[in-house]
């Protein structure tokens, strides 16, 4: 199989050999992920019965369905078997629940790095490092929605620097100067325009509406340097808004 992958491909030069191993790296370390799944649950691939978790009744396999998984270690197909119990109107794959899939193509430990990435530069950088770094895609839409799935429900107490990290930075930009570095606070807000939300990204979105959006951020000057310390920003209705 590692032959078929690569075949076809220059393998000459040690920077040819790299890049093509890296080009289908999802691949081939998807090859090696199937395999370990087929070794530890082997018994789910092929499971004819299963019990319904909610009503108990013993259900009966209604066929193998497929699925993309991307994961950090590799991409794969995964052909499972679907139960659906009608009393309880519910769909299971026990194969699912066992390796604790996201429904997401893109599993946990990838929305992990995309958010990572996405928090420390803008999300167009973050994409194109992903890119970089793994040979597989991440775009800016999906890394947005992934950082807000993170940032659900978060205050910013949550987010911001303790007390003794905020000292901590500007005794470090300050040390061996006799100015310490300024602290500044910029505050805004505006009334924008906001499209209903769940929407398709394409085709008519729907009347939207607008929301009171305020924001500040708390930065430190030294000279023509600016050290961020603290942003934070809300949109909401206006009577919502905190």
């Amino acid at each position: 199989q590692l032959e078929e992958i690569l075949k076809g491909l220059s393998m000459y030069k040690i920077l040819d050999i790299s890049s093509a191993i890296f080009s289908r790296k999802a691949d081939i370390l998807g090859q090696m992920l199937l395999a370990l799944i087929q070794k530890c649950h082997g018994t789910l691939l092929e499971q004819e019965q299963c019990t319904c978790p909610q009503c108990k009744r013993v259900l009966k396999r209604r066929g193998m369905h497929k699925r993309s998984v991307e994961t950090m270690a590799g991409a794969i197909e995964l052909e499972r078997p679907y139960f659906y119990c009608v009393h309880c109107s519910l769909g299971i794959y026990p194969l699912d629940e066992a390796l604790e899939l996201s429904p997401a193509i893109k599993q946990d430990d990838i929305q992990s790095v995309g958010v990572f990435l996405a928090t420390e530069v803008s999300y167009g950088v973050a994409s194109e490092t992903y890119h970089r770094c793994t040979g597989q895609e991440f775009c800016e839409h999906g890394l947005h929605q992934s950082v807000n799935r993170v940032a659900e429900g978060l205050g910013i107490l949550d987010v911001c620097p303790s007390k003794a990290e905020v000292e901590e930075k500007i005794a470090r930009i300050g040390e061996g100067k006799r100015w310490r570095p300024v602290m500044m606070m910029t505050l805004d807000g505006a009334q924008e325009p906001v499209r209903p939300e769940p929407s398709p990204r394409k085709g008519k979105r729907g009347k939207g509406d607008w929301k009171e959006v305020k924001g500040f951020r708390l930065y430190l000057i030294d000279e023509d340097r600016i050290e961020h310390l603290i942003s934070w920003h809300q949109m909401a209705d206006n009577h919502k808004i905190a």
